[in-house]
C-alpha cells in the first residue's frame, strides 16, 4: 500500500495531460501512485495516456461518464493509501510539492498550497494570493468564500473519510472543505508555492452564474450552515444564501478578536474582495 495516492480525473484534455502526468510523476515519491480516471474522453487522451509508461501510473477501467463528483469517489474507493492528493488534468505540478506538502501534514489533516495562475495564447502568469494562512484563519475565509486551488488539495483519508468524501453538489470542492473543517480537521495553506494552475473559459467556477448556483444548491447550502454553526457558534435562519451583512459583521468582529492582526486583516481584505462587505 503506498502511503500517497494522486487522483487524477480527465475528460477531453488531449492537449494539457501529458504535461500534468509528467510533472507530478516526476514530483511525487518513488513509493507513491498516481491513480488516473478518464471520465469518458471523446478526444485522443486515451492515446496519450497509452504513451506514458511508469510503473506509477495507474488508469482504473473505462466505466464512461460519471460526472466530476463520482469519479472522485470512485478514484478513492480503488485506493487505500493513508494520503491522498488532488491534481487536474490541465495543471502542471512544481517539483517540490509532494515534499514541502507531506511535512505539513505533520502539523495538519489537510493542507492546500497558493498557485501560480497561468493563461496561454499570450503566456501570462500571475501569482496566487500567497503566504501561511493557518487552521483558526482558514475558518473565517472559508466563512466568505474558497479562495483555496483544489488541485493543491493534500489531506489525510481518515479526514476525508469522515467528511464522508465528495458530493454531487454545485460546488464539490468548497462543500468538501466545509465538511472537512467542521469536523474538526486542521485545513491549513502553507507559503511555498506547488502547482502551476491553467486559466481558460471552461472552468466551471469562471461560468456566468455560478456563484447563484451555488447559493441555491440546498445540499451546499446545509453544509455551510452547520459550518458556521459548528465553527462560529450561531446558528443560521437557513435562507438559500452565504452571510447576510449582520452576519458578516459580527464574523469579522469575532475575527478581531480571535485572530493576530494580520491574519485579521487578511479576512477582511478578502471579504470585501468577494463583496461580503462593503468596501470603506
Amino acid at each position: 500500500m503506498p502511503r500517497l495516492s494522486v487522483h487524477m480525473t480527465v475528460y477531453n484534455a488531449e492537449a494539457t495531460i501529458n504535461r500534468a502526468i509528467v510533472s507530478t510523476l516526476r514530483a511525487i515519491p518513488q513509493d507513491a501512485e498516481l491513480v488516473v480516471h478518464d471520465d469518458g474522453s471523446t478526444d485522443g487522451t486515451a492515446r496519450v495516456l497509452d504513451g506514458i509508461v511508469d510503473p506509477r501510473l495507474r488508469r482504473l477501467p473505462l466505466v464512461g461518464n460519471l460526472g466530476y463528483a463520482r469519479a472522485r469517489r470512485r478514484l478513492i474507493d480503488a485506493t487505500d493509501s493513508e494520503v491522498v492528493a488532488i491534481m487536474d488534468a490541465d495543471d502542471v505540478t512544481l517539483p517540490w510539492r509532494f515534499r514541502v506538502q507531506l511535512r505539513m501534514l505533520q502539523r495538519a489533516d489537510a493542507v492546500v498550497s497558493p498557485v501560480v495562475r497561468f493563461s496561454t495564447a499570450p503566456l501570462r502568469l500571475r501569482p496566487g494570493m500567497p503566504g501561511v494562512i493557518g487552521a483558526h484563519a482558514m475558518s473565517f475565509l472559508l466563512a466568505f468564500g474558497c479562495p483555496l486551488a483544489h488541485p493543491t488539495l493534500l489531506l489525510k483519508r481518515r479526514a476525508l473519510d469522515a467528511a464522508g468524501g465528495y458530493r454531487e453538489v454545485v460546488a464539490e470542492d468548497y462543500d468538501l472543505y466545509l465538511r472537512v473543517v467542521a469536523g474538526g480537521a486542521l485545513l491549513a495553506q502553507g507559503s511555498t508555492y506547488t502547482l502551476a494552475y491553467r486559466l481558460h473559459d471552461a472552468q466551471v467556477s469562471r461560468t456566468q452564474g455560478f456563484d447563484d448556483r451555488m447559493r441555491q444548491d440546498r445540499l451546499f447550502q446545509t453544509a455551510f450552515d452547520e459550518f458556521i454553526e459548528s465553527t462560529f457558534g450561531f446558528r443560521r435562519a437557513g435562507e438559500a444564501t452565504l452571510l447576510d451583512g449582520d452576519e458578516a459583521d459580527a464574523l469579522l468582529r469575532l475575527a478581531d478578536e480571535r485572530l493576530s492582526r494580520s491574519d485579521s486583516w487578511r479576512v477582511r481584505r478578502y471579504a470585501r474582495a468577494v463583496g461580503a462587505v462593503p468596501t470603506r
